[in-house]
């Protein structure tokens, strides 16, 4: 019989690109969506269900996501929900976060499988990580202890540098950008470094986590295999569409002013200038995994987004 699966935050990038991962390795999978996005799936002739507000603080939200998971092995929570108010921002984080954990507890799941944040190691000991994103992401942390402790849920945390694929929401867009021969701007000096790791590299580690639990109860850093700094990795996407990116450079102060024109708040700002990175051979290692090489997949990215324009 197959594992039955529930995937929160299944329309977003890592979402979607998780969900088809599955259903080709024939997993029983079914999709938590706003109601909006439930056509998304219609193709997949898959299960979808949908929540209104994961961040609504109600006995009614946890209620529906508990019968929705009844019946699951796994939940895989991948809910991200952005604000421009950072007080609201990590509120409303919190309260979805824990309305998932509480409906999984109600409804006996087994395993939690979820994304945190590579910078909660350093949270308190440098500012750029010492906002609301990584608190947040810290106290998912806490609350996934505490409920094995109490529970026995077990659960695999991982803190991702930077995901890549398809439709992530800063690859495309900087080629695009390129492409077009606007100004890109970077915060600060741009030599803050990230560790971009492959969609399907995720997706396929998480698959291993749900066939196998040897890796239940632990924290995993979620990292590709090259550290760049955020300007060179804007200038591999323009060699490989061999043009010239137009860079202009920003303060954070700055940066925070135009916070809206940039799609950015302010501890988001932090999380991508706080230059975090991990030993990438612990996950190859472990997970038995071949990375996609970094630049094969921004080929792809560049490749798939020109070719729908």
């Amino acid at each position: 019989m197959a594992l039955k699966v529930a995937v929160t935050g299944a329309s977003g990038f890592v979402g979607r690109n998780t969900v088809a991962h599955l259903l080709k390795q024939g997993f029983d999978v079914t999709a938590v969506t706003v109601p909006e996005d439930e056509t998304l799936f219609h193709e997949t002739e898959m299960r979808c269900r949908s929540i209104e507000d994961l961040a609504v603080q109600s006995t009614e939200v946890v209620e529906d996501l508990t019968e929705i998971f009844t019946g699951n092995d796994t939940v895989i929570h991948l809910v991200y929900v952005s604000d421009s108010d950072l007080e609201i921002f990590e509120n409303k984080n919190n309260v979805a976060n824990q309305n998932v954990i509480n409906a999984a507890l109600d409804a006996g799941v087994k395993k939690f499988i979820t994304n945190s944040g590579l910078g909660v190691t350093e949270l308190g000991k440098r500012q750029e990580t010492t906002n609301g994103y990584f608190r947040m992401k810290k106290n998912l942390e806490n609350a996934l202890a505490k409920a094995e402790e109490r529970t026995g849920m077990r659960y695999v945390i991982f803190r991702p540098s930077y995901i890549i694929g398809r439709g992530d929401e800063l690859t495309p867009t900087i080629s695009q950008k390129i492409r077009n021969g606007d100004s890109i701007m970077i915060i600060g000096d741009g030599r803050y470094r990230m560790q971009p790791i492959a969609v399907r590299d995720v997706a396929q580690i998480y698959s291993t986590c749900l066939q196998l639990n040897d890796f239940d109860n632990q924290t995993f850093d979620l990292v590709g295999p090259l550290r760049i700094s955020y300007t060179d990795y804007i200038k591999l996407i323009g060699r490989i569409l061999e043009r010239q990116p137009h860079l202009e450079y920003l303060s954070k102060q700055d940066a925070i002013s135009r916070r809206e024109e940039l799609g950015l708040n302010e501890d988001e700002i932090d999380l991508l200038t706080c230059d975090v990175t991990s030993d990438e051979r612990v996950l190859k290692e472990t997970f038995n995994l071949q990375p996609t090489p970094l630049e094969d997949a921004v080929r792809e990215i560049v490749h798939e987004t020109t070719q729908l324009e």
